[in-house]
């Protein structure tokens, strides 16, 4: 390792033992002051890596001639640094070693800083992975390093992955290298957006191309994260319910805002009965793809956050109904929600004295004309309950109870956009 040395006379006085040599260590000015459980010191070549003297105060260490390693912590949560090997102290000398190469990371205003009880930044040696890191802070203090180069990592806390901030940084001799990191995301989430969930919910960047399951940096509660500069994907994740939604990507150079102003927003009728708790849904999905591949949904919820794009929108009852397309190819743009409503529907008039179906009989409806066995929407045992469809042609189907089959009572009624339509059974 490169240092700096300068071997001068002990005075006699300090030279009658066999502790007749000394070393001294001139720190840097930018050097932090240690901490009570901070020391330096020095080991045998061919001794344990714990120093066998050390210093826990003061600059010098008296000890016998020799060839020895220097060490620096500065306090019980640093690993020791070795400042210098092969270090040869001879008889009757002081030597003189400088401790003034290290590194500083610099973050730009704006950027959040780490949690101060489980938070970090470090290197390791350039190439080399960071659990564990080589060396390590949980301040903004610069750290003490021998020269070499270094991949500087970041940690917000010990719920996050290490991030790599910069590659390859050259610490060089009697230099404080200073590491400048002004780049992340600020995500400006619009006020019509619902909150994620704060134990499962998280937004953040991956690498662009690679799987949200790959995530760089990311955040629970936050709007801004930090992340090296290049391209990235960000993922917006509810719960975990939900699967990541891709939002957009990103070319992170700087603080790079990203506005989260785009979706759906549902009106829904005051008739229409609440969705299931447990399983009913209501959700988007891309223009031509099956209601199993939802982009985002919700269960109480009347707006979705969503990705500029054309969506189908779906609504599922319950696990029993299939899930029923109410707006076909809604363009969502940026700078606000799309309105998109479910009030049309159709209910029933039953005349006195009709016998009404049993636990097991149901009513529904299919496109006007078609041989559909299954109703696209139906109820059983809310005879009299309001049955949300989409504007559109329909027939009337009515199943007294199991035994008996499914037929057709009402044909060709139409139900307009924001009508709840009256249809009188036939007695």
């Amino acid at each position: 390792d490169d240092l700096t040395m300068r071997g001068v006379p002990l005075e006699p006085d300090n030279a009658k033992s066999d502790f007749d040599a000394a070393i001294r260590l001139r720190t840097a000015y930018w050097i932090p002051e240690r901490a009570s459980t901070g020391w330096w010191g020095a080991s045998t070549e061919t001794g344990p890596a714990m120093p066998d003297m050390l210093v826990r105060l003061g600059d010098a260490l008296l000890l016998p001639p020799g060839e020895y390693r220097v060490y620096w912590r500065q306090d019980a949560q640093h690993r020791p640094v070795p400042l210098a090997k092969g270090v040869r102290v001879d008889p009757g000398r002081l030597l003189e070693i400088d401790a003034s190469s290290g590194l500083r990371l610099k973050l730009a205003r704006g950027l959040p800083q780490m949690d101060m009880s489980s938070g970090w930044w470090g290197v390791v040696r350039a190439g080399e992975w960071p659990d564990p890191p080589l060396y390590r802070s949980g301040s903004a203090e610069p750290l003490l390093l021998p020269p070499g180069d270094y991949d500087v990592y970041w940690t917000h806390d010990y719920h996050h992955d290490p991030v790599l901030l910069s590659q390859s940084v050259n610490v060089s001799p009697d230099h404080l290298t200073n590491v400048d990191v002004d780049s992340g995301i600020q995500l400006r989430i619009a006020e019509w957006v619902g909150r994620l969930d704060p134990n499962t919910g998280w937004w953040g960047a991956v690498r662009h191309g690679n799987s949200p399951s790959k995530r760089v940096n990311w955040s629970a509660a936050g709007n801004t994260i930090l992340l090296p500069p290049g391209i990235h994907d960000l993922y917006w994740c509810q719960d975990y319910l939900h699967k990541p939604m891709l939002v957009t990507m990103v070319d992170v150079h700087g603080l790079t805002n990203v506005d989260l102003d785009s979706g759906i927003r549902l009106r829904i009728a005051d008739w229409v009965s609440p969705l299931d708790p447990s399983n009913g849904w209501w959700g988007a999905i891309r223009h031509g793809d099956s209601a199993a591949q939802r982009v985002n949904w919700s269960v109480s919820g009347t707006a979705l956050p969503l990705a500029p794009a054309t969506y189908d929108v779906y609504w599922c009852q319950d696990y029993r109904h299939e899930p029923m397309l109410i707006a076909d190819a809604v363009d969502v743009r940026p700078g606000g929600p799309v309105q998109v409503s479910a009030n049309s529907g159709l209910q029933l008039k039953l005349p006195e004295r009709i016998a009404k179906p049993d636990s097991t009989g149901q009513w529904g409806v299919v496109p006007s004309g078609s041989e559909l066995k299954q109703p696209i929407n139906w109820w059983a045992g809310g005879i009299d309950a309001p049955l949300l469809v989409p504007p559109g042609r329909y027939d009337v189907l009515w199943q007294q109870d199991y035994a008996h089959p499914m037929e057709r009572i009402i044909e060709g009624i139409e139900v307009p956009a924001g009508t709840l339509v009256q249809a009188a059974v036939p007695s």
